[in-house]
């Protein structure tokens, strides 16, 4: 067998895999969907879907689209520091491109497949070294990650309604909020800077050097400093989208429900990861609004819109750059 046929073969194995996983991860999110519904009155979802307020959706998936512009703004920038900025010839479009192709692949794969097919594809376009974009995508995480862990102590201890919690999540989030550090803090011990290696240095070390280079950000503190304020400004916005169709919905919305839903969503769907999400983030969803006395079918509802909020902009921008990045790849070289 030639060696493209057996690349072929290969390559055709994994996407065999990946559809088998994608189709019993929607099988158990459908099996979640089903357990949620039936416990549910039908005909009170129904009113609980009409009381829904359209201006809210709509307000919450444009304060999601802005919060998708603002991480690709914060990727460009960690781009550019770590010296893996366009380079000249480049389409400008394919940061947008390995953004939403990623962020799709997130959605469709398990295990976050897309943290590696973003870089992948930027890296494939742009011809810069991929351990070096991996690097910044592992900064964008620690930084996600602190932000997370930010609000979650604020609204776990600073703002009011911690009563109507259990014990149990004040300390969940302690906790997370203690790996959070710790992975942050291996991400400035990582990005140390390393000597310079020779040619005779072995392929790992290299490219753990590279990787090394990709953290360039947190070395600078003006970069880590605009890292920090982009972050926690997402991780708002999104809490602002919770706040946002919880209010014009007629439903009770102190803020540190917005920002203890957009953790514990965050957390779950991060942990079991289920094709869109589905069935995880509405059992997270239903179960966390029941301390502030939402009933379940008003919770259902208001889960689902969030939802599309965020698939209304990633689904579709993932597949255009999907089409968009492979026909740029079959597309013949021209004659000179």
């Amino acid at each position: 067998m030639s060696h493209e046929a057996k690349e072929a073969e290969k390559l055709l194995g994994s996407y065999r895999q990946n559809v088998v996983r994608f189709l019993g991860g929607l099988v158990l999110s459908i099996l979640l969907l089903f357990m949620l519904f039936s416990h549910i009155n039908s005909e009170e979802f129904l009113q609980s879907w009409k009381r829904v307020s359209l201006v809210g959706a709509v307000l919450a998936i444009l304060v999601h689209g802005l919060s998708l512009v603002l991480r690709i703004w914060r990727w460009k920038g960690l781009l550019d520091v770590s010296d893996c900025g366009l380079p000249s010839g480049a389409s400008r479009s394919l940061i947008w491109d390995a953004a939403f192709f990623g962020w799709l692949m997130n959605l469709v794969v398990p295990a976050r497949a897309g943290e590696l097919a973003r870089p992948f594809v930027y890296s494939r376009g742009s011809g810069r070294p991929f351990p070096r974009i991996l690097g910044t995508s592992l900064v964008e995480r620690a930084a996600d990650l602190a932000s997370v862990a930010l609000l979650g102590v604020l609204a776990l201890t600073v703002l009011p309604g911690v009563e109507r919690l259990p014990m149990w999540m004040p300390r969940a989030v302690g906790i997370g909020s203690a790996l959070a550090l710790g992975a942050l803090l291996v991400g400035l011990l990582l990005a140390k800077r390393a000597e310079e290696l020779d040619s005779a240095a072995p392929p790992w070390l290299r490219a753990l050097s590279s990787l090394r280079e990709g953290m360039n950000s947190l070395r600078q503190p003006v970069a880590a400093l605009k890292l920090a304020y982009q972050s926690l400004g997402i991780w708002l916005l999104e809490a602002l989208s919770v706040w946002l169709v919880l209010v014009t919905s007629g439903q009770p919305a102190p803020i540190n429900l917005a920002f203890v839903h957009t953790i514990a969503v965050t957390m779950s769907v991060s942990v079991v990861t289920l094709p869109f999400g589905l069935g995880v983030e509405q059992g997270t969803t239903v179960g966390l609004l029941s301390f502030w006395d939402i009933s379940g079918p008003d919770a259902l509802a208001l889960s689902l819109v969030l939802t599309f909020s965020a698939l209304v902009w990633v689904v579709p921008g993932g597949l255009w750059a999907w089409w968009r990045q492979s026909s740029r790849r079959a597309r013949p070289p021209q004659a000179s």
